[in-house]
């Protein structure tokens, strides 16, 4: 018997629309073969109450100008910290936003990633283009840091943020550059000697230090040795010859004070009239 809508009781066609909403849905099936991805939560950074400031200082790192007033609420806000945040935020500046920013301003300025550092030369402006990098941190963001950040010294005596700026500099940026270059640019000799003076005595200053001198031209020590004018019997043409040892002993004897003592005796006979009244 064939049923039609029109057969059906209300009633039943209600409890069959009742029946059907409480039966459960089917569960999706999921393929053994392939693995539910799970999101993992984001690695809390070490200041993890107020991250504003920790933007703040990797925005500055990169070059941003921060006005006078932003600089004293900034400090003030760090010398409020206690001894464990300051800790936290030393070591987020270390292994978190130091290494970075120098290197991505390098970037910037060079238009390369940091794997073709050792190719910058290729492009006739890297030396201008170095100089106005060097010019920017040593001018520019490392007095900003050291006036922001100078009350994690008191937690800890050993960090420098200039120290550990202008090491960046050396190693991750211009290290590289250099590597390739076997000829004397002179425009780099005062950036070369400023970092031979400020990180002596670092980590990796040595193999730094024979590739500046290879730079400067100071790679190799060439010893002077003193020279006389002599005159050929043909004429007055002005010859130089080596000096003998004899000569140069003798000739600094000429220099030297004779032991004699030279003393000046005078007696003056006029007698004063003025003196002689009293």
């Amino acid at each position: 018997m064939l049923f039609s809508a029109s057969n059906v009781h209300p009633s039943m066609h209600t409890s069959y629309i009742m029946s059907q909403s409480r039966s459960p849905l089917p569960s999706p099936k999921v393929s053994s073969a392939r693995k539910v991805s799970t999101i993992s939560s984001p690695a809390c950074t070490p200041f993890g109450n107020n991250p504003q400031l920790e933007l703040l200082l990797l925005s500055m790192l990169r070059g941003y100008e921060c006005p006078c007033e932003e600089k004293v609420r900034l400090c003030a806000e760090i010398s409020e910290l206690n001894d464990f945040q300051k800790l936290d935020l030393i070591k987020f500046l270390r292994e978190i936003a130091a290494v970075p920013a120098v290197e991505d301003n390098a970037c910037k300025m060079l238009v390369c990633s940091p794997s073709q550092f050792c190719q910058a030369f290729d492009d006739g402006c890297c030396v201008q283009k170095l100089i106005q990098l060097w010019d920017r941190l040593y001018k520019e963001i490392i007095p900003t840091m050291e006036d922001i950040l100078f009350p994690l010294a008191d937690c800890l005596e050993s960090f420098c943020i200039r120290s550990l700026l202008l090491q960046l500099f050396r190693d991750r940026v211009l290290r590289k550059c250099l590597e390739p270059i076997d000829y004397r640019i002179r425009e780099l000799e005062p950036i070369l000697f400023t970092l031979l003076m400020e990180t002596d005595g670092t980590e990796g200053f040595e193999e730094f230090s024979t590739l500046a001198h290879k730079v400067m031209g100071a790679a190799e020590k060439v010893e002077m040795e003193p020279c006389f004018p002599t005159f050929s019997c043909t004429g007055p043409r002005r010859q130089m010859r080596k000096a003998s040892s004899a000569e140069m002993v003798k000739m600094r004897s000429k220099t030297l004070p004779e032991n004699k003592r030279k003393s000046v005796q005078w007696t003056d006979l006029r007698k004063s009239k003025t003196v002689s009244n009293f």
